[in-house]
């Protein structure tokens, strides 16, 4: 238990007895402290409420007193410092040399209440309590309150709500999920508590404070964290849809031309001699690149060149295919399909590229990344930029000017002449089963799949 601490003494009575003298003397002193043990006696000094007192006297009463042995100063000095050393230990009260302390402590307010506590062989034997004028005497019997005014006190009773309150307090000190306001408002409802529980109670309550406010400085610099976060990715966000909006008007754009361009080459078609015309486009000598990567210089026809891209079946099994744009597109593809008239005429011709691993449609996403599936039968192993070397090969272009008549010098002359060359190549792989082609590109950075035709696509969510 802890110590009850009694100020402002006013005046100490003590008389002590031993085997060889009894001592009686009126001391004035300075403040006391009496320690009280964790023990019934402690609960029911508690339920007394002998703390925070002014204005203490004290008188350690005695049978058998001896007048005469009256002790000297220094005798007193001792006696007072013995009784300031009271302790309360296991229902006992006795000094620290381990005399039982005989006598009575009494105390009165500054308001006129009095309490008078009497002791035997430092077992409280009778407590008086004097409030508003009202008297509340209690009897105790082998330290343990046994009567109230006369009456008998049922003592079960109060250890049993003694013993509840203690194990309730228990449980709310180990608790570390409740509250401060909480854990404050169930404590200060329990009575029957010890000083060094009040203490553990408050540091308790303390370090709950401490943690909450930490928790919260925490939450709110969270908070701000994830404001600035969130404010930094609608930035990005609307700086990237400007951009995609951007991009998706260039891509009307193109398609608008493409449609031109289609359209002129549909009149091209038309021309009776144009099967003439590809004729000896194909069979023309024309010095190319080896490759797209090979820089070796070799003479040849372009039909020789379109063939020889075409290395077979590609057999192995296609899963899912991935398909990265940005996020306007990725709206208007959902929702009508692939625009073959949006397709540009990549270095294996016109068609919808997929990456057949997602990491490969991530490369060129910026916000929308559409899977699919190739509803075709037969896909093409091809040489990757084949068609791109020839579209932008000077001995080409001259061919193109001097069959077809198109001035290689402007503008509208490389669609023409790249859209030719994409449908004579996308017929030749039409002819040979194949919808679709397959390659493993150093340009693209990835291993792709380009169905040539629309028709062939499933999109999947």
């Amino acid at each position: 238990m802890d110590n009850i601490k009694l100020s402002s003494v006013n005046q100490i009575h003590i008389n002590k007895q031993t085997e060889n003298k009894n001592v009686t003397s009126p001391i004035n002193s300075s403040p006391n402290t009496i320690e009280d043990g964790e023990n019934k006696m402690n609960k029911v000094l508690i339920g007394l409420g002998i703390l925070g007192a002014a204005g203490i006297a004290v008188a350690c009463a005695m049978r058998g007193r001896n007048p005469k042995n009256t002790p000297d100063s220094k005798d007193v000095q001792k006696l007072v410092k013995q009784f300031q050393d009271i302790d309360f230990n296991k229902g006992q009260a006795k000094l620290k040399d381990g005399t039982l302390f005989t006598g009575a402590i009494e105390k009165a307010s500054e308001n006129g209440d009095k309490l008078s506590m009497e002791y035997v062989n430092g077992v409280l034997q009778k407590s008086t309590k004097t409030t508003n004028g009202v008297e509340v005497i209690k009897e105790y019997t082998n330290g343990v309150i046994s009567k109230k005014n006369g009456e008998v006190v049922d003592i079960k009773k109060v250890q049993n709500e003694v013993n509840s309150q203690q194990d309730r307090l228990k449980k709310l000190l180990a608790d570390g999920e409740i509250t401060s306001e909480e854990f404050k408002k169930q404590t200060d409802e329990i009575k029957f508590k010890s000083k060094k529980q009040e203490t553990q109670i408050k540091e308790t309550f303390d370090k709950k404070v401490q943690s909450e406010e930490a928790a919260k400085e925490g939450a709110e610099e969270k908070a701000k964290v994830e404001t600035e976060r969130l404010a930094k990715e609608t930035d990005e966000k609307t700086k990237q849809a400007k951009i995609d909006t951007k991009k998706y008007e260039r891509i009307q754009q193109n398609i608008q031309h493409s449609k031109q361009i289609n359209a002129q080459v549909d009149e091209i078609m038309k021309q009776d001699d144009f099967d003439e015309k590809v004729e000896k486009l194909l069979k023309a000598k024309v010095q190319i690149q080896k490759g797209r990567y090979d820089c070796t210089l070799i003479e040849t026809t372009i039909d020789d060149v379109l063939n020889g891209s075409i290395l077979g079946e590609y057999t192995q099994p296609i899963d899912t295919l991935y398909h990265g744009t940005n996020q306007t597109s990725y709206q208007e593809i959902m929702k009508n399909g692939f625009s073959f008239d949006a397709c540009n005429i990549g270095e294996s011709g016109k068609g919808i590229y997929f990456g057949t691993k997602q990491s490969g449609g991530e490369r060129y996403s910026t916000g929308g990344l559409i899977k699919a599936k190739y509803t075709g039968e037969k896909v093409a192993n091809v040489q990757a930029g084949t068609l791109e070397s020839l579209q932008y090969n000077m001995s080409v272009r001259q061919l193109f000017e001097d069959i077809f008549g198109h001035d290689f010098m402007s503008n509208d002359s490389d669609y023409l002449n790249t859209e030719i060359l994409n449908r004579i190549y996308t017929k030749k792989l039409a002819d040979m089963g194949y919808d679709a082609v397959y390659s493993a590109s150093v340009g693209a950075g990835c291993d792709y799949i380009a169905i040539l035709n629309p028709n062939k696509i499933q999109i999947i969510d």
